[in-house]
């Protein structure tokens, strides 16, 4: 999942940005499961949250750094990456499963 803020100062530029980097596709192997975003309190706040195979997590990282590389110039950016897994695959790290 990426997350990712700005102030709404910023709204302009990164409208601007969003449509200029949606015009290059992501790859084939990186499927987009939501792009949500909350505005309120000191601006914008956007989830973006992607299906990467195994095998291919560093390649999605480059190719997702490589897009949101584009809003450097968007004033108080900040973004941040989290691997998320599924509660079934958690539970199978420690051994575990579902009832």
């Amino acid at each position: 999942m990426v997350t990712g803020t700005y102030p709404m100062t910023s709204i302009d530029e990164s409208v601007k940005v969003f449509l200029e980097v949606m015009k290059t596709p992501q790859p084939d192997y990186i499927e987009t499961l939501g792009f949500y975003n909350a505005w309120g309190g000191e601006g914008i706040t956007f989830y973006m949250i992607l299906d990467i195979p195994d095998g291919k997590i560093d390649d999605g990282l480059r190719d997702i750094t490589g897009h949101l590389a584009n809003y450097r110039s968007v004033d108080g950016y900040k973004v941040r990456y989290e691997i998320l897994s599924t509660v079934e695959d958690s539970l199978a790290f420690l051994g575990k499963q579902m009832p």
